[in-house]
């Protein structure tokens, strides 16, 4: 199978997934508020890898994500939907985010980032909680659940992460996902692909909603 036939069997994937799953949603759900964070922006740039700055990575895929859950129904309420900082420094910076996710409209939160690794062996999206919430572990496994199916090449499992400021914080449930890491040539390749990507979120998506359904 070629790339254009790739391509547009991902599309097909993806736009049959969302009218199907945004059917269902429109009928059984009241509208509620999803807080999705891209991960830096502004001055942080984040992981660099080939020219490649993560914080365009995580906006893009932010902002995708956030037009599924939109076009299902849901608010979505973004920390950042263009390239900027909440602040002139990290620290205020992080604390300004974690502002965004606790207000009390929000159910919960997904931030987004990439990772990187000395090693180019080393693949895989994952997703990571605290244990501040034990539905935050909930939500993570979901997650990870569907972006296993996605990558069949990923043995990665959700993963407790401690000493974070967002996740120790936050009041709701929530999560980090990593959508791979830019030291890999494949995971880059999907990261910066507009429908590779776009099918990668659609798994964090039929995550989230997963989730929902049952708590």
């Amino acid at each position: 199978m070629n790339k254009r036939r790739v391509t547009l069997f991902l599309t097909f994937i993806v736009v049959i997934t969302l009218f199907l799953v945004s059917f269902t949603v429109y009928i059984t759900s009241p509208k509620q508020t999803i807080c999705i964070d891209a991960g830096h922006g502004g001055f942080d740039g984040g992981a660099v890898s080939n020219n490649i700055v993560e914080k365009d990575i995580t906006l893009n895929a932010s902002l995708i994500l956030g037009r599924m859950l939109e076009d299902t129904g849901y608010s979505v309420i973004y920390t950042r939907v263009k390239d900027e900082s909440l602040s002139n420094d990290k620290a205020s910076d992080m604390k300004n985010r974690l502002k965004i996710i606790n207000k009390k409209s929000n159910i919960l939160y997904v931030s987004i980032h990439a990772n990187k690794y000395p090693s180019n062996i080393v693949h895989g999206a994952q997703s990571f909680y605290s244990d501040k919430n034990p539905l935050s572990k909930v939500l993570a496994n979901s997650i990870q659940d569907y972006l296993l199916q996605e990558d069949k090449t990923n043995k990665r499992l959700a993963k407790l992460i401690k000493d974070k400021y967002l996740t120790d914080n936050a009041l709701i449930p929530g999560v980090i996902v990593e959508l791979g890491f830019m030291s890999n040539e494949i995971d880059l390749n999907i990261m910066t692909n507009e429908k590779t990507l776009e099918y990668r979120c659609l798994m964090i998506y039929l995550g989230i909603l997963k989730y929902l359904e049952n708590n």
